[in-house]
């Protein structure tokens, strides 16, 4: 059948919760708001929602009363790959209300997935969204058939053959994608402090795609390596919009490598200059990028910028090597250097057990970034720990990044379901840390060094301190924990490996294997950094860094570092 059928159509757009959604921060559904505003410009008659069950903290019950208050004629849901067990939970549940409902998956793990997506959903669409979805569409309201849509799949029974069509290329004109429609949205739910300033942000996208080829990013699979740009003055148009709209004037770029293109940087800055528009601003680039242009951050800095993120993951060399950074240590200094000159603040991110990483590997990591920060203050919206020990995410063996093919051999793959992949949990354990053979460089730790390896578990693992537990069933967890890091140490002994202390625990403590390795990777990590412990083979001489960790100890010092709460009660145990 042709032609509009004039019935206004009911879309729900939903971005879904994760695992530990109670402990992760609210990300704006930045492509929800594209697909969302480019259908109001494109197709008539149509009345759109958008439901964040990761903002609002929603479980399934809850996701499914929010469905069942308006009849709903298309249900578009994106997730990532540590959403998609609860994906292909909701789906039918949403589908047994409404069974009329069209139910579309998009987003990361669709595109890397789709036949085991279709099984779930009645139609799938592939990398880019807007334009597929929007088609998709506007041919269900007219009532023509669906076939041949550029980047669309779907079976036309549950047990029939899984049917698409290939994308025809990403859209070369980012500009005609309108605004996001961020009416749809309660801004007050996004309350993820601003980079070092804290605060609220927005996140604004000016560029889509990424050149390179690191083993542990999913880009090249998802953008095939390709760049594509927004006009600066439009950029800025959606900035300034943001303020008059939203209130709110701190920026978060989102784009992959916000200085690789001089031509895009130097006029963005000095639009925002032109306008005199009074925004703070951070976005992510390499540090090669950063030195290339570095005539250009004063110019950046007078924009607005108060820092950019650079990318370490490592400070060990051989790692860089093995995940394909393609830049040195030498780079990122100098990269800080040029930040700190013109008064901004130099913000690294950085991955644990990537490939190649061993313990005093993490020691020297540690020492490298309290160089880098050397006489600047500690950034609060920035690390997530309050004293100079740097966790930061846990390499994952994403699903679509050569990492995933490789990490059963340069390691242990802890993951075991989609849920797990995220993150804040330990997934992979290298075999270069395993084999590893740890030594002691004190002879036993204080209760400081107890306090700051449950401190950092706390805060960084959020699979291991839920917020839905007791204060008694935390205690009872610390106090496990606490004792673990007790028998770990006196493990390095500088005979076994890490391999070997992990297998030991196992067996003589009939500790679960999985957990154990998991708590044996961090330990290293913590004690290494700390410098409590270091690879036998490393001969230089190691200072133990708590000394230089401004820790208060005792109780009204514990008080203060935040940490009575979780010691209380377990103090005997030091």
């Amino acid at each position: 059948m042709d032609g509009d059928t004039g019935e206004e159509l009911n879309i729900l757009l939903i971005q879904l919760p994760l695992a530990i959604n109670e402990r992760h921060k609210r990300v704006m559904p930045l492509s929800l708001l594209y697909i969302a505003s480019y259908l109001r410009e494109k197709i008539p008659g149509i009345d759109i929602d958008i439901l964040d069950a990761q903002a609002e903290n929603l479980d399934y019950s809850e996701i499914c009363q929010r469905f069942w208050q308006k009849k709903r004629d298309i249900i578009g849901i994106t997730f990532w790959t540590a959403q998609a067990s609860f994906a292909y939970t909701l789906s039918p549940a949403l589908k047994k209300l409404c069974p009329s409902a069209k139910i579309v998956f998009g987003g990361v793990h669709s595109t890397i997935f789709p036949e085991e997506a279709s099984k779930h959903a009645d139609y799938i669409i592939i990398r880019e969204g807007e334009k597929p979805f929007c088609e998709f569409v506007r041919r269900i309201k007219a009532g023509e058939s669906l076939d041949g849509i550029p980047g669309f799949g779907y079976r036309s029974t549950p047990d029939a053959e899984f049917k698409s069509w290939p994308d025809d290329g990403f859209i070369q004109d980012l500009d005609e994608l309108p605004f996001p429609a961020w009416d749809l949205l309660n801004i007050n739910c996004y309350d993820t402090n601003m980079h070092v300033t804290g605060g609220k942000r927005v996140p604004v996208v000016g560029s889509r795609g990424c050149p390179y080829n690191c083993i542990y990013c999913t880009s090249p699979f998802l953008w095939r390596r390709k760049v594509r740009y927004r006009d600066p003055v439009k950029v800025v148009d959606e900035i300034e919009t943001i303020g008059k709209q939203l209130g709110i004037h701190q920026i978060h770029f989102w784009d992959d490598n916000l200085f690789m293109v001089r031509d895009y940087i130097k006029p963005l800055c000095e639009e925002i200059i032109r306008r005199g528009l009074k925004i703070n601003w951070v976005g992510l680039t390499r540090a090669s990028h950063l030195i290339k242009n570095a005539d250009l951050m004063q110019l950046a800095r007078d924009s607005g910028c108060i820092g950019m993120e650079i990318g370490i993951e490592s400070a060990n060399p051989e790692t860089f090597e093995m995940i394909d950074k393609q830049e040195s240590l030498e780079d990122i200094m100098t990269c800080a250097r040029i930040q700190t000159e013109v008064g901004m603040y130099p913000m690294f991110t950085y991955m644990a057990f990537n490939p190649g990483e061993t313990i005093v590997g993490y020691y020297l990591q540690a020492k490298f970034i309290d160089k880098i920060h050397e006489g600047l203050p500690w950034a609060e919206y920035f690390h997530p720990l309050r004293y100079p020990v740097y966790v930061g995410q846990f390499c994952t063996a994403h699903p679509g990044t050569k990492l995933f093919d490789m990490a059963p051999e340069l390691g242990i793959v802890l993951a075991k379901d989609w849920s797990d992949y995220y993150h804040h949990k330990i997934n992979f354990v290298p075999n270069s840390l395993l084999d590893d053979v740890p030594v002691r460089t004190t002879k036993r730790l204080r209760p400081v060094d107890y306090w700051i390896c449950l401190d950092a578990i706390c805060d960084t693992n959020y699979e291991f301190h839920h917020i839905n537990q007791t204060i008694m069933e935390h205690r009872i967890e610390h106090s496990r924990y606490l004792k673990f890091v007790r028998a770990f140490f006196d493990a390095c002994s500088g005979q076994l490996t890490l391999r070997q202390i992990w297998r030991e625990l196992v067996k003589y403590r009939r500790l679960d294997p999985e957990q154990t390795l998991r708590y044996v990777a961090f330990c290293s990590l913590i004690l290494g950094q700390l410098g409590l412990i270091r690879s036998a083979i490393y001969q230089k001489d190691i200072d133990i860094r708590p000394k230089a960790i401004d820790v208060p100890v005792g109780q009204k010092g514990l008080i203060k570092f935040g940490l009575f709460k979780r010691i209380s009660g377990i103090y005997e145990l030091m």
